[in-house]
């Protein structure tokens, strides 16, 4: 009875709204947001404390909000309605708040893969090309610091010339910063002792992956101790989707590797290498920027680094084929597994980047920072 009335009510409300709005000339919209189990009453709180001044700053006027009453929508589910001045303002406005954090949506993914060879911890790509010859920190550092800053200095710049007219626009000054809670911060301080270990450990010259298991997994349940849940309310938020995606790549390897690519891969680079290192170096580097592209960074950097090892190739092809793989993948969404990462990321929460936005960016951006990380990359001895 409770649900039927509920329904009439908001029947009645919905033909309210249509005859006003026929009147008015006011748009109503109609909203939907789902969330994940259990964060409902987060979301609520978001809504009531932020969400609903963010809207009326601009002019998207709160009309009424709603849960469902029934199960499984009643615990993940708030519908709630807004009105906008007209059917231009409408979609003006959602045409314009996308615009707005684009530019800034953009600049994370970009900086993020221009820094990923500064250490050895920053990009799993990066344990693919060297495999088990992984060189320590205090090795690391003076081949691949001064390449990484141009890399990093070179995409900025860009960044900052072609958005530069979103990011003089005026922002909001008054938005309320949310009160980090003790989970939050003792997940934060489980991510630095985590990047420490890392750390310590690649100075050390100790395999990364059981030490990223240990820290990952007890950063987790210090978390969960602390909250009084169970494992469950990590385990499913975990991004399942990329694993099929991570194990088809591997097959893709293998099955390349049966075919004998790779050793005709490995075959030509250690013949272009004892014809020219340098110009070896930048074909290797342009080849796989290209390739990760086309197949993903993580494949790519799979048949590269089985490539390297085997060709027994000069350091300078070896960063400068690192380099590819870690920067190359900035011309399209589906390069790397940590832009895929980032695009699940931001569709949890109702934003989306286009493959023509990425693309059109990355076309400016990304060749430039990759011709000069390379070349720093060859000045290196």
């Amino acid at each position: 009875m409770l649900i039927l009335l509920a329904q009439v009510a908001l029947l009645g409300l919905t033909m309210t709204v249509v005859t006003h709005a026929q009147s008015s000339g006011r748009v109503y919209e109609l909203r939907t947001y789902t969330c994940n189990e259990g964060k409902l009453p987060d979301l609520l709180k978001r809504f009531r404390e932020h969400t609903m001044t963010i809207f009326e700053r601009h002019h998207m006027h709160n009309v009424g909000y709603w849960i469902p009453a029934d199960e499984p929508r009643h615990s993940n589910t708030l519908i709630y309605i807004i009105w906008h001045d007209s059917r231009l303002t409408a979609t003006q406005e959602g045409r314009r708040r996308l615009d707005a954090l684009l530019p800034y949506l953009l600049i994370c993914a970009f900086i993020a893969n221009a820094a990923s060879f500064l250490l050895p911890i920053s990009n799993p790509a990066n344990l693919v090309i060297y495999g088990s010859h992984m060189p320590p920190l205090l090795q690391w550092l003076p081949a691949y610091a001064f390449p990484s800053v141009v890399s990093i200095a070179t995409t900025y710049l860009l960044l900052r010339w072609t958005q530069r007219g979103a990011l003089n626009q005026k922002i909001a000054t008054d938005v309320p910063v949310p009160v980090l809670s003790g989970a939050g911060k003792t997940a934060a301080i489980g991510i630095a002792a985590t990047a420490i270990v890392l750390l310590v450990a690649s100075a050390l010259d100790v395999a990364l992956g059981l030490p990223t298991a240990i820290a990952g997994t007890a950063t987790a349940a210090l978390v969960l101790i602390r909250e009084r849940k169970g494992p469950w309310i990590v385990v499913k938020d975990i991004s399942w989707g990329v694993l099929p995606l991570v194990a088809g790549l591997f097959v893709l390897v293998e099955a390349l590797d049966k075919t004998g690519l790779i050793r005709m891969i490995t075959a030509f680079l250690h013949d272009e290498a004892q014809r020219s290192v340098i110009w070896a170096a930048w074909g290797a580097g342009i080849g796989v920027a290209v390739a990760s592209n086309l197949i993903n960074n993580l494949p790519t950097g799979l048949i590269a680094g089985a490539a390297v090892q085997n060709a027994h190739v000069p350091d300078q092809i070896t960063r400068a084929i690192l380099i590819g793989v870690d920067l190359g993948p900035n011309l399209s969404v589906t390069g790397s597994l940590a832009t895929i990462l980032w695009l699940t990321a931001l569709r949890r929460e109702d934003q989306t980047v286009s493959a023509g936005a990425f693309l059109k960016l990355g076309i400016v951006v990304m060749p430039p920072a990759l011709l000069l990380a390379i070349g720093a990359a060859l000045l290196v001895k």
